[in-house]
């Protein structure tokens, strides 16, 4: 297996706070892809200018999460309207930029429920159905407690479980090493189990 790397638009090359300068840092840097987690501030145009003037590819963005505290829909049971139009802005904006992979964000749950597992599983499904007809991968990921206090999709297990439970190719995990040291630890074992998968 081959590691390939991108700069993430999001956190690297703070020393500008405009997205659409950061694109042609990275590619400074040599960097010949790159990834953002909201690029919906700017026009879809001016990213695409952006983007190609810098010559790299996009390799992913996050759906919309809503205001800063939601950090996405797809768990929350009365919020399916917005899931799903996050969900069309998204691909719009992936389709505009040949971004072939989607992050879709669960939510902020503090006490999650049985609503919000059904929920959670439903709005994946729908999405991973959008996805196929788009080719497009969507792409879930656990995000550790310290870092988003309350939000849904805290477990490697949960997640492994609404994938076997959807069971689409074009829905798969999203794993950050960060977040699984902070989650689990034990990160070869934890490695392998997710690796199989």
């Amino acid at each position: 297996m081959n590691l390939k790397f991108c700069a993430n638009l999001s956190f690297m090359y703070q020393e500008t706070n405009c997205l659409l300068e950061r694109y042609s840092l990275a590619a400074k840097s040599g960097f010949t892809s790159v990834e953002c987690a909201f690029p919906y501030s700017e026009t879809l145009e001016k990213l695409v200018q952006a983007k190609t003037n810098a010559n790299v590819q996009q390799i992913l963005i996050n759906a919309p999460r809503g205001e800063a505290h939601e950090l996405g829909f797809a768990a929350i049971p009365s919020m399916e309207d917005s899931f799903r139009s996050s969900i069309d802005l998204a691909v719009s904006y992936a389709n505009a930029l040949n971004c072939s992979k989607i992050h879709v964000m669960a939510g902020i749950v503090v006490q999650p429920t049985k609503v919000n597992h059904e929920a959670y599983e439903k709005n994946l499904t729908c999405a991973a159905q959008i996805f196929e007809t788009k080719g497009i991968m969507g792409l879930i990921e656990p995000i550790n407690k310290y870092s988003a206090p309350g939000y849904y999709l805290n477990t490697y297990e949960r997640a492994i479980d609404v994938l076997n439970k959807i069971n689409s190719p074009n829905l798969k995990l999203q794993l950050d090493i960060f977040h699984l040291q902070q989650i689990k630890g034990d990160l070869t074992n934890t490695l392998r189990v997710c690796y199989l998968m």
